[in-house]
This record gives C-alpha cells, sequence and structure tokens, in this order.
C-alpha cells in the first residue's frame, strides 16, 4: 500500500521507502502529474500566502505605501518564520553531515597504524572498516535528509513569494505598470526567486562549512602541529582568491543575465508579431538580429564559464598544493613522513576544499539573496489600484493628496448623487513621488529595472476635468487621436494617476477596452466570466452583443475553444465577446471604449441599437467612439481636445454643441462631407437614426435614449433585446472549424498548458490541456458540473512529450557540432591532466615510503628538494593542462550553443501561420528559456562533470586494481550489478518527472502573463480572487513535480551511498587481508583510492541521471529544430524580374496586378472550402473594395494571395506570375498589407518604421509628416530612438495604426492590402490618411487592395468585388454594380440606406 510523506513512518521516511511504488509505477509506464503524491497542506501556495499575509506585519508604519491592506514588516523575517520549522531541523541535520566526514581521516589514521604493526589485528581492520563505512552511509542518511528538509522549507518560501507577487502584479496602479513590464516581472519570478530558493535550499551551509573548516584545521594541528600553520596560509590565500573570481562569476554572470532578457524579449516579440513580420517576409532579419543577441549573450557566458574554469583550476590543484606546502615544512623541520600522517593529513585537505570552495559561493547566494528579497519587498511595497466596490448602493470617491498619494472612501451613495462625477481634475501615467518611501525599496540590483519610475511634477494627461454623468444616461466622448478619451474612462476606473481634484463613482462598473482581452477559454467561459451561469441573462447578452450569427458559424458555438488573446477570433468578434461579458456582470456603469472601431458599419448600428441604447438602456453608458453618426443620440456629448489635448473643450447635448461650439460643428460637418450627403448643414441634421422597433418608441424621447431623469433600473436584470429589424454583419472572417484560421493578430506572451476549471473550484486537469476555464461561481453559488470544448473542436494543441530514454540521436546530433578531431583533442587532455593529478598520488606515497625508510636509516640526506622539485612539476603540468582543456571544452560547447540555437530560430520564425494558431506562445518561449538555459547551463556542467568523473573513476580503478593485485574488480562486480539495480529503476522515473517539471513550469508561466495583460478586466469586474485561486493551483503542481523530481534524486542518492558503503567496508577489508603484501604508504593509497573510486562510482550515477534529465531540454530544442511545418522564404520556380510586380499604372497590354484562377482553398484537411473557384482579375493600378458578409471569405483572399494557407485548387497570378512559383520573400516584400490591427515591436520607433533599415532620417521624418505623428514623436526624449513599449503600451491604439501606415508608405510595393487600416484612428484623421493613402500611392500607379467595412469609402474605388459564401458573388464598377437590381452590392447598400434616415 503506498503512503505520502505526511503518512510515513519514521522508517520509511529515513530510507524514503515510501518513494518506492511511484518508481515502480514508472517502471512500467510513463508517469503523469496525476500520479505524484500532492504537495503537504503547508507547502501548498493558498496556506502559505494566507499565513504570511496574516503574520507580515506591524514595523512599518501605516499609510507609508499606497493602498496596502495592511502595514508590513521585514519581509525576510517574514518567510524565514514561515519554514523556519524545516529549516531548523535541516540545520541539526547539517550539523551531523558536517561533523562525519571527519571521522573518515581518523579511521584512516588508525586504520594504518593498525597495519604498519608487525603483526597487525586483522579484526581491529575489520572493525575499522566497518566504521568507515557506517560512516559513509551515516553521511549521506543526514546530507539527504537535510536537503530533503531545506527542501521541503525552500518549496515553502517559493510558493509564498510566487503566490505575493502575483497577487500584487494583479493590483499594482496603471501608473506602476507603465514601468513594469510583464517581461520585468516575469523575471523577478525567474530570478529573484530563484535566488531566494537557491540560498534557502542550502542553507545549512551557513552552520557546515564553518564547522567543517574549524575541524580541519584543528584536526591538521594535531597530526603535523605547527607545520600545519602553512597550510592554514596557503588556505587564507585561497579564499580572497575564491572570492575574486566568484565576484567576477557574478559579474559575468549578470551581464549573461541582461543579455539573455534583451535576446527573449526580441524574441518574444517577434513571435508574438509572427503575422506581420510573416506578411512582409522579415523572417531573416529577426533571425539576424536575434542571432546577434545570442552571439552576445554566449560572449558573456563564455567569460563567465571560462572564470569558471579558473575555480575548477584552483579546485583541481588546491589539495595538492596545500599537500605539497605543508607536507614540506613539516619534512623541512625534521619530521619524518609516516604513512598514517600524510594520508589522514591529506584526507582532510580534501575535505577541506569544499568549504573553502563553497565559502565565496555561499557568500554571493546570501547578497543575491537578500538583494532579491529587498527588490520584492520593494515590489510588493508599489502602489496598487483602488479596489472598486460591488455594491449598487455604494459610491466610492477617489480624492488627490499634498503626499502624492490619492486617497479613497466606499460610502454609502447619497441619494442625489450621479453615476460618475469628476471635479477639477488632473490625471497623469506618470506617478507623482510619494513624501516617504520605505528603506527597503531603495534595494535594487543593477541588472534588472527599477522597482518603480516616479517623477516630482508628473505631465498631465487630462487637466481641468469637470464632468458629470447622470445615472441612466448615454454620454459619448470624441475628438482626434491622442486627445486623452481612453485616459478619462481610465479616470472613472481609478487606473491613472489622480493629481488633483476627485472623482465619485456609484455602483458596479463594467469596461471594455479598445483592444479587448480575451483567455484561452471557450467563448462561454469568456463571457459568464466564473459568474454562475445564467441561461436567460446569457442569451440576452449574446444577442445584445450581435454574437448569435458567430455562434452560428461556429462548429462547437459557444463551446468552441478560444485560442490564446483571441487568435481565432477577428478584432470586431474579440470586442464583441468582451462586451458580452460586460454585458452578463448586469453592471451599473458601462465604460466602453471605442467597441464601434472594431466592427463593421452593420454590426455596429445593429450593437448600438440593441444593445447600448437597447438592452442597456436604463443603465449608466459612457462611450468613447469615431463614429460620429451617434452623437445625435447622446444625452450628453464630450468634446475633448479641441485646442489643447487632454481637456474637455465642451460638454452638452448634440444641439448645444452644434450651436456653441464651432469646432465641434467643424468636425461634424467635415464627417458628413465624407459620408456623401447633399450637404454638411443636412448632414449634421439628420443624423444617424435607428430602425427601433414599435416596442421601443416609448424609449425614444427628444433628448435621446434614456434620458438622465430615468435613474432607477426598470428591471432587475438586463432587458432581452428585440428581434432585429435589419440583418446583423460581422466584421470579417475567423480561425473557426469551418473556415480555418485567419485573425489579424497572434499570440499571448506566454503559455496556457495546462488547467481547467470546475464548478466553485479550480479542477486539475492533464499537463498538456490548453484551455483555462473560469467556471468557479461568484459567492458559493452551486451549479452543475462545466461544460468542456466540444469534441473535436480543440484548437490549441496539445504539447509533445517524448516518452523513454533519451534517443542515442539527441547526444549524436548535440555533438556534430563539435568537429571529431575538436572532441579528441578535448577528450585526450582531460585524460592527460586527470592522469597527472593522480600521480602526484602515487608520488606522495612513493616520496613517503622513502623518507619512512631514510629515517628508519638514520640517513641525513632526505632528498626533499627533489621530491618537492617532481611535484611540482606534476602540478605545474597538471596546472597548464586543465586551463588548455577548461578552455577548449568551453569554446566547443559555446559553438554548440550558438549553432542550436541558429537552428532552432531559423526554423521557429520559418513555421508556417498554421502552427502559431494552434500552438500556444508560451510553450514556443519556453524552448528559447528555460530550455536553452538548461542546455547552456546544467547540460555543459554536467558534461564537464561527467567527463572528469568518467576519466578520473577509470584511473582510480586502474590504480585499486593495481595495489590491490587485480582484486578489486572481482569485489566490483555485486556492487556495480547492485547500482545498477538501482539506477534502473530509477531513471525510467526520473526522465518522466524531470518532463513532467517542465512541462508544468510553462502554464504557471502563461497564466501570469494573460493574467498581467488582463489586469484592468480583472479588476474592473472583480475577478482577481477567482484568478489567484487559478494561480494558487498551477504553482502547487509545479512545486508537486519540482518536489517529487528532487525527491527522486534523493531517493537515489541514499541507495547508490548504501552500496558505497558497503563497497567501502569491502574494499578496506580487502586492504587488511592483502597487508602482508603492501607497504603501509601504498595500503594508505590503496585505500585513500578506494574511497575516491566509490564516492566517484556514486557520482557518475548520479551525474549520468542528472545529464539525462537535462539533455530532455535538448531534446524538446530538437524536436522544434526539426519541425517539417517551416517556409523556404527562398525556394522558387520562377525568377521575378526588377519591379515586379509593376506600379506604372494601367495598361491595355500589360498582365492583370491580382487575377485569381477558380482558386479553392481550405484552412485544414477535412474542413469545408473556404473560397470555391474563386475567379477575378484586377488590372495595374486600379483601386478595389472587397465587400461581404461574415464568412464569405474577404480575408481569405488576403490569406491565399500571401501564401498563408496553401490553395486547394486553381492558381493566382500576380502581374502575369504564378504566385506559387515565385519565392515567398519576393511576393511578401512586395505585395504590403496593413492590417487592421496594429503591430508595433518592443524596439525604437526607428526600427519598427523601417525593420530592415533601408532609410535615412530625412525619409523618416517625412513619413511621420505625412501620417501625422512628427509632432508626437519630436516632444518624445529620444526622437526617433524612443523605445515602443511592449505591444506598443506607450502610444494609443491609433497612434499604433499611423506608425504601421507609416512603414506602408516607406514600402515601394507595386500592390498594397488594406484591411480597414484607419478603424481605429478619428473621423478627420481618417479622411486624411485615405486621401493621402490614395494620393501616394495613385501617383506610384500601385494597385490597392481594400477589404472594407465602411461602404461610404469605396465610393471612389474603380472596382468592387463582393464576395459571398466563399465564390465571387459580383465583381465590377462601384456605379455598375449599383445600378443592378436585386444584386448583392445594391442590397447591401440599400440596407445601410434603410439604416439612415431623419432623427
Amino acid at each position: 500500500m503506498s503512503v505520502t510523506e505526511a503518512q510515513a513512518s519514521w522508517w520509511q521516511t529515513l530510507t524514503l521507502r515510501f518513494f518506492n511504488p511511484l518508481l515502480h509505477l514508472g517502471a512500467k509506464r510513463a508517469l503523469e502529474l496525476e500520479d505524484l503524491a500532492p504537495l503537504r497542506e503547508e507547502m501548498r501556495t493558498g496556506s502559505v500566502v494566507a499565513r504570511l499575509d496574516e503574520s507580515w506585519a506591524g514595523e512599518v508604519p501605516a499609510g507609508q505605501f499606497e493602498h496596502a491592506p495592511t502595514p508590513r514588516k521585514s519581509l525576510l523575517r517574514a518567510l524565514v518564520d514561515e519554514a523556519k520549522v524545516p529549516l531548523s531541523r535541516a540545520g541539526l541535520l547539517g550539523l551531523v553531515y558536517g561533523f562525519v566526514p571527519f571521522l573518515g581521516p581518523l579511521f584512516l589514521w588508525l586504520l594504518i597504524q593498525n597495519l604498519k604493526e608487525d603483526s597487525p589485528s586483522v579484526w581491529i581492520g575489520f572493525g575499522l572498516a566497518l566504521a568507515m563505512g557506517l560512516s559513509t552511509l551515516t553521511m549521506a542518511v543526514s546530507s539527504n535528509h537535510a536537503f530533503r528538509l531545506g527542501l521541503h522549507g525552500a518549496v515553502t518560501i517559493h510558493a509564498a513569494v510566487l503566490g505575493l507577487i502575483y497577487n500584487k502584479a494583479l493590483v499594482l496602479s496603471n501608473t506602476t505598470r507603465q514601468s513594469h513590464s510583464v517581461g520585468a516581472i516575469v523575471n523577478m519570478i525567474a530570478v529573484d526567486a530563484t535566488y531566494i530558493f537557491e540560498f534557502v535550499i542550502r542553507g545549512t551551509d551557513v552552520l557546515v562549512l564553518p564547522l567543517q573548516l574549524i575541524l580541519a584545521l584543528v584536526l591538521l594541528f594535531i597530526l603535523l602541529g605547527p607545520s600545519a600553520l602553512v597550510g592554514l596560509a596557503v588556505i587564507l590565500l585561497a579564499i580572497p582568491t575564491m572570492g575574486f573570481i566568484s565576484k567576477a562569476i557574478k559579474k559575468h554572470i549578470l551581464t549573461k543575465l541582461v543579455r539573455g532578457d534583451t535576446r527573449l524579449k526580441i524574441t518574444k516579440d517577434a513571435i508574438q508579431g509572427i503575422r506581420a513580420i510573416k506578411a512582409h517576409a522579415w523572417e531573416d532579419a529577426f533571425t539576424g538580429k536575434i542571432q546577434e543577441l545570442r552571439a552576445a549573450e554566449l560572449d558573456a557566458l563564455q567569460s563567465f564559464y571560462l572564470v569558471q574554469s579558473g575555480l575548477v583550476v584552483v579546485i583541481a590543484v588546491l589539495t595538492p598544493i596545500i599537500a605539497l606546502t605543508t607536507f614540506s615544512t613539516y619534512a623541512g623541520a625534521g619530521n619524518a613522513l609516516t604513512a598514517e600522517t600524510v594520508f589522514a593529513a591529506l584526507a582532510i585537505f580534501q575535505l577541506i576544499a569544499l568549504p573553502i570552495v563553497r565559502f565565496p559561493m555561499l557568500a554571493s547566494r546570501a547578497v543575491s539573496m537578500y538583494v532579491a528579497v529587498g527588490r520584492i519587498d520593494a515590489f510588493l511595497r508599489l502602489p496598487e489600484r483602488i479596489p472598486l466596490d460591488r455594491a449598487s448602493d455604494r459610491q466610492l470617491v477617489v480624492m488627490a493628496s499634498p503626499s502624492g498619494r490619492p486617497s479613497y472612501e466606499s460610502r454609502d451613495a447619497p441619494p442625489s448623487a450621479p453615476a460618475v462625477r469628476i471635479v477639477d481634475g488632473d490625471f497623469a501615467w506618470e506617478e507623482r513621488k510619494a513624501s516617504a518611501e520605505p528603506a527597503e525599496a531603495k534595494i535594487v540590483s543593477a541588472d534588472v529595472e527599477s522597482v518603480a519610475s516616479a517623477s516630482e511634477s508628473p505631465t498631465t494627461t487630462l487637466s481641468g476635468i469637470n464632468l458629470t454623468v447622470p445615472h441612466g444616461s448615454l454620454t459619448v466622448v470624441v475628438g482626434p487621436v491622442g486627445c486623452g478619451k481612453s485616459s478619462l474612462l481610465a479616470a472613472m476606473l481609478a487606473n491613472i494617476s489622480i493629481v488633483t481634484g476627485s472623482v465619485a463613482v456609484t455602483g458596479r462598473l463594467a469596461y471594455v477596452a479598445q483592444q479587448p482581452w480575451i483567455a484561452n477559454a471557450t467563448l462561454r467561459d469568456n463571457i459568464v466570466f466564473g459568474l454562475e451561469f445564467d441561461a436567460v441573462r446569457y442569451d440576452a447578452a449574446v444577442a445584445a452583443a450581435a454574437l448569435r450569427p458567430d455562434l452560428d458559424v461556429l462548429a462547437a458555438g459557444d463551446l468552441t475553444e478560444i485560442g490564446e488573446r483571441g487568435v481565432n477570433l477577428s478584432g470586431g468578434q474579440r470586442a464583441r465577446v468582451a462586451l458580452a461579458r460586460a454585458i452578463y456582470r448586469d453592471a451599473d456603469v458601462y465604460l466602453l471604449d471605442d467597441i464601434l472601431s472594431a466592427v463593421d458599419a452593420h454590426t455596429g448600428v445593429a450593437i448600438f441599437r440593441d444593445c447600448i441604447v437597447g438592452s442597456l438602456r436604463t443603465r449608466t453608458r459612457v462611450l468613447v467612439t469615431h463614429q460620429l453618426s451617434l452623437l445625435r443620440h447622446a444625452d450628453q456629448v464630450v468634446f475633448m481636445g479641441d485646442d489643447k489635448l487632454g481637456t474637455i473643450a465642451a460638454v452638452g447635448s448634440f444641439d448645444e454643441l452644434m450651436a456653441q461650439n464651432p469646432a465641434f460643428a467643424d468636425m461634424i460637418a467635415s464627417h458628413a462631407t465624407q459620408a456623401g450627403s447633399e450637404s454638411p448643414a443636412a448632414a449634421a441634421a439628420s443624423m444617424l437614426s435607428l430602425d427601433w422597433g414599435s416596442s421601443w418608441s416609448e424609449s425614444l424621447c427628444d433628448g435621446g435614449v434614456g434620458h438622465a431623469k430615468a435613474r432607477a433600473r426598470a428591471e432587475s436584470s438586463i432587458d432581452m433585446p428585440p428581434p432585429a429589424t435589419t440583418a446583423v454583419y460581422s466584421d470579417y472572417e475567423y480561425y473557426s472549424e469551418s473556415e480555418g484560421g485567419y485573425t489579424d493578430e497572434i499570440s499571448s506572451t506566454a503559455e496556457s498548458e495546462s488547467w481547467q476549471g470546475g464548478v466553485g473550484k479550480v479542477m486539475r486537469a492533464k499537463a498538456t490541456a490548453s484551455t483555462t476555464a473560469f467556471y468557479s461561481l461568484d459567492d458559493d453559488a452551486e451549479a452543475g458540473p462545466a461544460p468542456s470544448p466540444a469534441a473535436g473542436t480543440k484548437l490549441m494543441t496539445d504539447e509533445d512529450r517524448v516518452e523513454g530514454a533519451v534517443s542515442s540521436a539527441v547526444y549524436k546530433e548535440f555533438f556534430s557540432f563539435i568537429s571529431r578531431g575538436h572532441l579528441a583533442i578535448i577528450i585526450g587532455l582531460f585524460v592527460v591532466s586527470l592522469a597527472l593529478l593522480m600521480s602526484s598520488s602515487v608520488w606522495l606515497a612513493h616520496w613517503t615510503q622513502e623518507d619512512t625508510a631514510r629515517a628508519r636509516r638514520g640517513e641525513s640526506d632526505r632528498r626533499i628538494g627533489y621530491y618537492v622539485a617532481v611535484y611540482v612539476s606534476i602540478l605545474v603540468g597538471a596546472l597548464v593542462l586543465t586551463i588548455l582543456r577548461e578552455t577548449a571544452f568551453v569554446k566547443a560547447m559555446m559553438a554548440t550553443a550558438l549553432a542550436l540555437h541558429a537552428r532552432l530560430v531559423d526554423n521557429v520564425l520559418h513555421l508556417t501561420v498554421r502552427f502559431y494558431d494552434t500552438t500556444p506562445v508560451g510553450r514556443v518561449i519556453n524552448r528559447f528559456s528555460k530550455d536553452v538555459g538548461v542546455a547552456d547551463t546544467k547540460v555543459l556542467m554536467m558534461l564537464r562533470f561527467g567527463i572528469m568523473l568518467t576519466v578520473g573513476l577509470s584511473g582510480y580503478l586502474a590504480m585499486a586494481s593495481v595495489l590491490t593485485f587485480g582484486a578489486l574488480p572481482v569485489v566490483m562486480v555485486p556492487v556495480v550489478w547492485g547500482m545498477k539495480r538501482v539506477f534502473g529503476l530509477y531513471r525510467s522515473s526520473g526522465r518522466d518527472l524531470q518532463r513532467i517539471e517542465s512541462i508544468t513550469n510553462s502554464p504557471m508561466l502563461a497564466h501570469f502573463s494573460e493574467s498581467y495583460t488582463g489586469a484592468a478586466e480583472l479588476h474592473a469586474f472583480e475577478r482577481l480572487e477567482h484568478f489567484s485561486t487559478i494561480n494558487t493551483q498551477l504553482v502547487d503542481n509545479h512545486h508537486r513535480a519540482y518536489y517529487t523530481n528532487k525527491l527522486a534524486t534523493r531517493w537515489l542518492d541514499l541507495r547508490l551511498a548504501g552500496v558505497s558503503a558497503g563497497l567501502v567496508a569491502t574494499t578496506v577489508a580487502l586492504v587488511v587481508v592483502l597487508r602482508p603484501l603492501l607497504s603501509p604508504s601504498f595500503a594508505g593509497l590503496a585505500v585513500q583510492s578506494m574511497l575516491a573510486l566509490s564516492g566517484e562510482l556514486s557520482l557518475i550515477i548520479m551525474i549520468a541521471a542528472e545529464l539525462e534529465t537535462a539533455m530532455t531540454s535538448v531534446e524538446r530544442i530538437l524536436t522544434y529544430v526539426h519541425l517539417v511545418d517551416a517556409e523556404d522564404v527562398d525556394a522558387a520556380e520562377v525568377e521575378v524580374p526588377d519591379g515586379w510586380p509593376a506600379a506604372d499604372g494601367p495598361a491595355t497590354d500589360a498582365p492583370a496586378a491580382i487575377a485569381f484562377d477558380n482558386v479553392s482553398m481550405r484552412y485544414r484537411d477535412g474542413l469545408e472550402l473556404a473560397l470555391r473557384k474563386v475567379s477575378f482579375s484586377i488590372p495595374r493600378g486600379a483601386r478595389v473594395g472587397v465587400v461581404g458578409r461574415s464568412g464569405s471569405g474577404k480575408s481569405s483572399l488576403v490569406q491565399a494571395l500571401l501564401r498563408f494557407i496553401p490553395l486547394a485548387g486553381g492558381r493566382i497570378m500576380v502581374d502575369g506570375l504564378d504566385t506559387a512559383q515565385v519565392s515567398l520573400r519576393a511576393l511578401r516584400h512586395n505585395v504590403f498589407l496593413i492590417p487592421q490591427a496594429p503591430v508595433l515591436f518592443e524596439d525604437s520607433i526607428r526600427a519598427n518604421l523601417d525593420p530592415l533599415g533601408v532609410c535615412d532620417e530625412a525619409r523618416l521624418w517625412k513619413v511621420l509628416e505625412q501620417t501625422r505623428m512628427a509632432e508626437a514623436v519630436r516632444k518624445l526624449p529620444d526622437g526617433l530612438e524612443t523605445a515602443v513599449a511592449a505591444g506598443g503600451g506607450n502610444f494609443s491604439v491609433g497612434e499604433r495604426q499611423l506608425l504601421c501606415i507609416g512603414r506602408a508608405l516607406i514600402a515601394e510595393v507595386g500592390i498594397l492590402l488594406l484591411d480597414e487600416a484607419t478603424a481605429s484612428i478619428d473621423a478627420e484623421s481618417d479622411a486624411v490618411m485615405q486621401s493621402m493613402l490614395r494620393d501616394h500611392f495613385a501617383v506610384s500607379g500601385c494597385t490597392v487592395f481594400t477589404i472594407a467595412h465602411r461602404l461610404n469609402t469605396l465610393d471612389d474605388s474603380d472596382y468592387v468585388l463582393v464576395m459571398d459564401q466563399g465564390t465571387v458573388g459580383e465583381f465590377g464598377p462601384p456605379a455598375e454594380l449599383k445600378a443592378r437590381k436585386n444584386g448583392l452590392y445594391r442590397g447591401l447598400l440599400d440596407e445601410w440606406a434603410a439604416q439612415k434616415k431623419n432623427a
């Protein structure tokens, strides 16, 4: 019967026998996460964080940091208190294993003394042999259990740190988030938390190392007298040398970490923006950039290893040097070198080498740990978001204060209080520096970014804001790009720092961001978002958000799995899912940030009618929009940024602003002119009105919908919308089971691989599942089992997990990067250098024997100089060869690491879009982070030690075999059999546990990245606690795998130590038996060799196990290296001529710019065709608009044209050449795509505009002038070199799109593809951009192919292509298509016209 660690008896715990059932199971089949014992309760993240949060209080005065729940004391003391029980027990065992090894030299001294006797006692010899074996076993038991208890404490502390960081990251104020990217906090999790973990797990060294040094010095003084002081002097000289080396090591490793972070940041950026990279054939450019960063990283890593090699050299020669100086002094003082003295002292020297080396390492780890704790402590004291209030009858008031930290109060709402009131508000994204800072916040490390960014006088984003939003009203906010519209919503959410004034919000909030956050879960999960499922309310939300047509198309309906960041949804669909989530919340105040820009005009009208002024008509709504045609229906209009950005120019009804504000009237007139109205005045007087339906007529009044008088709710829940009087159209194609995989945006910063939710709790699933669900209920509501994604609709693939031993092919390919000659030289250097070091012991034994003989004969000439000279020569030779071998080995490994990474990044960036659509980004990033890190460090170290131990073991075996006259190999047979049996039982389980540990790491980081990205939504929807529970489960399961994996190594080491103890006792007994054939000196050498042999035999098996588990990372890397789904961007059957495709305007004899010839396409085998025998031809220089309903195939045309998806039939010709025959590089370089969702990279503005670096500065500034971004860039401190934040976070969505449009202006192309590229910018800027694009590309003769969602943008097109269910419905000039009665295009226009009438 299997038992857990907590249930085990003292004997099962002592021998780790409770672990046996798991290993036997692993020998039969591959282990799964479910097979592992759960963590002990005191080690679980939820329990640890709860206890720590309760105890971590008291010493910091209240109010010293913003919005923290309680004052805090020292984090370091709190962490130590949390794990003091296991750490105290580990310390006691540490004292035992620190003392026991020194019994070995004592027993050796007694043994040689006994063997020197004329008639040595065999029984005494056997007794000493048994004592030496038992001391070896005692040391193994105490050290392994000290490690186990240290591991217990380390996991407990690590769980606390990770839980605290996660919980804090989700509540950081938006101001603080500006200086804390996902990468920076992930770095804190990966680096700082690891520093703490590594120190704690070896915390017993604080007690053990001083004890061992003291014991060693005392025993040496007893053995050698004052001569031991010479050895002490060498030790004292060695310690600062070690310290210097350790300091240099830390310097280089920090440099490596910084460069590695930069490399990983760019890699992650490239993978997240892979569609943009592939659309423009930038794969090689980004591969080159990443490899340059990799080379710089490996340069620092090589310096680190070369310096570390100095440590290896010192370790190798330290014992012989101490022995040389001590014994020379001892002999020179007239003392005879006796065997018992020499070999006992030599054993002590070998023991003392370890603490000498580990002392500087301990000091370095302690400093790193202290700095890490300080950084985390400072992070945990950073300003937090102001918590929102759940209750509808509560009011949250946020006020500025002189200290720089806002104060807030949650109170009962006064009867007359409006929904939102801002009084004299100034707001800034920068944080105003507080008057007091906690001391701990000053502890930072130079290698990672600062914990905070603050300014004494922050630049205000919003100034002089005074605004009142009545209950039940619709307030619409308009203004140009960058005027502060989104910042105004952030002020209402308390997500921006308030500098002066106050903000009061009454009731529960719901928020829909301009770029909505979508989780990797089912579509239903994303809408219900952890609340109790209510079918009526859910159907109402889906209908109001115009999602019903989409659910009908999706193969599994609302149980379809949504990929990371909504990868298989279009931008409009993501916006509508987020809107449905907000509706389902049943909030009091709805903040809607430009949700209509992501959808086409038809869907936007339906959303406005059925949702904004429909089902939400009794709620307070604040809508940011560029759709000026909707303003007539607002209760009040907020016009921002007329003359000065960040201010409110005017507030009032539409009619009031038209009459009183000329700038507003001019903006409306400009919009009306663009819409093609009879006259600006007429258009202004007849803004878009909606067909409400008879049941809604009572809701309409002169002032708009849901006037402020309707403060009280009409219903207790959201209304079901009325049937639509016009059709609802989704914006464009998405990646569905029926149509495949198109999206305009890809990725997440991390991977979501492993957990599904359960009703009321988080339920565990397979470690490779890809959906994170949100079924747990609010307020402990009860419900039935949660639904899972329907069978066959799973989008994200499970991570492949290789089973069984690491293939020999993996080792072969890894070593193939090193030439055979180089490899032979390295191995030769290892053999010769280690042979010389072993020969020093042989020479010392010879010297001892001769010196003893001369002393007995009374000879005065003891030839000390001769023996010393030979000994020094051996050491110098060994030193030189060791330096050469280390240098050659490190350089070979660095060349291997560079070549391996080059193949990895080259293949990964050339993988097809389909791979990225179905593979979590975090899984890919894990290859470049953890797996590459293991290959860089652990594999290299294990190989180095493996070679050293193999050579050393062979040498000691040969030496001991000679000294025992061939008897040792006979003794070794049962020993080797026992070790092989033990290792055989461990091996398969060890591999599986390492793989499980690797797999469980990715979901933990993925969930953090996903949660941090969506923190604003989690805050607004009050789902922080729920997501924290999911994080707790993920962290616990990673720790569960890690703890079990390390326990398995302790199980192996304990049993190998038991076999080694038997070998020690047996071999020492063998020397006793062979005493008549051996001199005392060579008997001592034989015992020393056998002790080394037994230790190295055990160690080499541990190294072999560690190497195999480390090689699983190389195996995972090579799996991605050999993925066959990669594109060869240069493969071509025909070469394209210069200037292809031509951009010289129409010509009667010229081939068509774009010609589809019976093109059919499906996204995956087994799916329906997305395009069915599509044929059309576009002449050079033409402007073509593409329209059609959802699923009609509009975006599939782009996918086919750019060869993202292979054709199922037909061909596509571009300027006379078949696109299937030209290279992808030529095609994608010369056909430029501007997608709807802007993609910016975490680099400079210059690099984002010109990724290939082909433009001079003057050209870049001209492009910025054309896109109206020049003034904004000039205001930045570094101009074109200003760094773009992750995802373009330091620019508005409109500004990001303008920068992306700038790329198209730089590109000299013959064909331009536009996918509603100006949807995210205001009407005036849209008009300017449309005109500029037309003029710029018309002059060059470029063919423009536009997927249009707004029909009024097609009037100046040469042709209109109407797609209908994957086929060409209509194609021709707009005027011709308009004239067709009952035509598709005419029908779309009639529907549009039916929605326009006088209010």
